[in-house]
């Protein structure tokens, strides 16, 4: 019986030992800014868990894409075209009117960036019935392919528009906590690695 116990000690004190560790990392990572996929301890596979995203982190995330939205030139020569149309004054009004004409075509599989083997990218599908009447044909062919000949300004909009819906947000950029079936450390995924 002591020999039991002795194991269940020695297997809760490695326990917190690894969850300080661990946490270590994790908060390194998120003091840096950096998006946290999963906070596991454990190593997979994944047992039970939870997604876990807040309102502050989407507003940052909300605020990072917007400032890689704006960078784009090709974002700038869509914002010049809406002005001198008089649909929008602001970045941010160009954007708002991006997102009620344009969408993104959802793949079947949402594959990430970081496999790039199979990453497919994200398809623009311009919605004509949310353009104004007064807007001709001819500028809302121009207005499309000039936005969906820059890829990566068509998957950071995707990507914004992923940010702005709560439950795609949840599923996509909130941390996972969970446990794992084996029992033999832990690990914290930081995006991209």
């Amino acid at each position: 019986m002591q020999i039991l116990n002795s194991f269940l000690y020695f297997g809760i004190t490695i326990g917190i030992l690894v969850f300080i560790h661990e946490l270590g990392h994790y908060l390194a990572a998120k003091l840096s800014g950096m998006r946290v996929d999963r906070f596991s301890l454990g190593f997979p596979p994944r047992a039970i868990g939870f997604h876990f995203g807040t309102k502050k982190l989407q507003r940052k995330f909300l605020r990072d894409i917007k400032q890689s939205i704006f960078a784009h030139l090709t974002f700038h020569q869509i914002h010049h075209s809406l002005t001198e149309q008089k649909l929008s004054k602001t970045h941010d009004e160009s954007l708002e009117f991006l997102t009620k004409v344009f969408s993104i075509e959802e793949n079947e599989n949402r594959i990430s960036k970081k496999d790039e083997k199979e990453y497919q990218p994200a398809h623009l599908v311009m919605n004509e019935e949310y353009f104004p009447p007064e807007i001709t044909e001819n500028f809302k062919d121009e207005l499309f392919d000039l936005f969906s000949n820059t890829q990566s300004l068509v998957d950071d909009f995707g990507e914004y528009l992923d940010i702005t819906n709560w439950e795609k947000f949840k599923l996509y950029y909130a941390t996972d906590y969970c446990l794992s079936w084996l029992p033999i450390g832990g690990f914290v995924k930081i995006n991209g690695m």
